[in-house]
């Protein structure tokens, strides 16, 4: 009977990766589905409640490599594999995708946006998943009876392995991005009010106003638009949507009441990709972010998210990400805006 080896690391680095997928994902099953949607795979998936099962599968799948006896061992590491394998193709099939797409792997622990760094992620886990099937395939134990073997000093060599993996990560891991993140990130700065209204400064002074960036959006019929020029002669509201996150579509129902009560600013849904214009609600002007790249540009990714562009060339807003946080960032939008209507700072709507 070969002697602890190694190896018993790659089975145990798997456990935890299934762990973790699958915590995460039972945390935030809405953020799952959406992943499903806007990865495009298969719709047979979802109406098999993919979305809720494959956590279980992976709680599942990491007790039988940790616990399971030989050959059910071995069974269990191939199938994890497979499913590595899985994840990996799917993620190089979204890098093809003509407009980006977020990953929820790791429910909105993993949620940020595909790119060749996820690739190469997948196929080292792919790696590793080989290699546990080679410990699942020299030893006629159980991983739980290896680990009973391995004694104080391999016990030692584990924890020190992982407290290094942990420094690591904390090394390289930067940490959202500062540059659009205010003290109260759902509270707008007072500049989508008239351009002759003095904006006071918020309550804790940490908003900074940066200058909107350069980016140049699409209209449907193929115009070119300018978002600096579009929000000189008024407030705009760009909301990037998803055609295939079910958040998006809910929140998609809800924008023409909003744009109806706030005249003061123009709400714009944005998309990576054409739109039918039955699919939009109200007659409300989308426009397109072909690649991507006005959204990257706010350092926001996935969908939905939102900023806010003031009339002086300033963000007034955001940005901000994620469902719920949209939605407060619009209450917060339209409350302010009903204040100023109070104060007769703006006409009333």
């Amino acid at each position: 009977m070969p002697d602890a080896s190694p190896l018993i690391l790659a089975t145990l680095l798997i456990v935890a990766v299934l762990i973790v997928s699958a915590v995460a994902k039972l945390r935030e099953p809405a953020a799952s589905a959406s992943a499903f949607q806007m990865l495009e795979l298969p719709k047979i998936l979802t109406r098999l409640r993919g979305p809720r099962l494959l956590p279980l599968g992976e709680l599942v799948l990491a007790a039988g490599l940790l616990l399971a006896p030989p050959p059910l061992r071995l069974v269990c590491a191939v199938v994890a594999a497979v499913l590595m394998l899985a994840y990996t193709a799917v993620i190089a099939r979204a890098l093809r995708f003509p407009y980006p797409v977020t990953c929820g792997c790791f429910g909105t622990l993993g949620m940020g946006l595909v790119t060749v760094r996820t690739l190469w992620r997948n196929l080292l886990l792919v790696a590793v998943a080989l290699l546990a099937i080679v410990d699942a395939v020299r030893h006629d134990r159980s991983l739980t009876a290896q680990l009973a073997d391995v004694g104080a000093t391999g016990l030692g060599w584990l924890a020190m392995t992982v407290v290094t993996a942990a420094v690591a990560w904390l090394i390289l891991d930067r940490g959202p991005a500062p540059r659009h993140t205010p003290a109260q990130p759902h509270t707008p700065a007072p500049a989508h009010r008239h351009a002759n209204t003095p904006p006071p400064s918020t309550e804790s002074g940490d908003y900074i106003r940066e200058a909107v960036p350069y980016g140049v959006l699409e209209t449907p019929d193929g115009r070119l638009a300018n978002v600096r020029e579009m929000a000189k002669s008024q407030a705009r509201l760009l909301i990037f949507l998803s055609l295939h996150c079910h958040a998006c579509i809910t929140l998609r129902e809800e924008l023409p009441e909003f744009a109806e009560a706030n005249p003061e600013i123009g709400v714009h849904p944005i998309y990576h990709s054409a739109v039918e214009t039955d699919q939009i609600p109200g007659g409300m002007d989308w426009l397109l972010d072909p690649r991507g790249g006005l959204q990257q540009s706010f350092g926001v990714y996935g969908s939905p998210c939102a900023v806010l562009l003031g009339t002086d060339g300033l963000l007034a807003g955001g940005p901000v990400s994620g469902s719920s946080d949209v939605r407060n960032f619009l209450e917060d939008i339209g409350a302010e805006l009903a204040a100023a209507r109070e104060a007769h700072i703006l006409p009333q709507a």
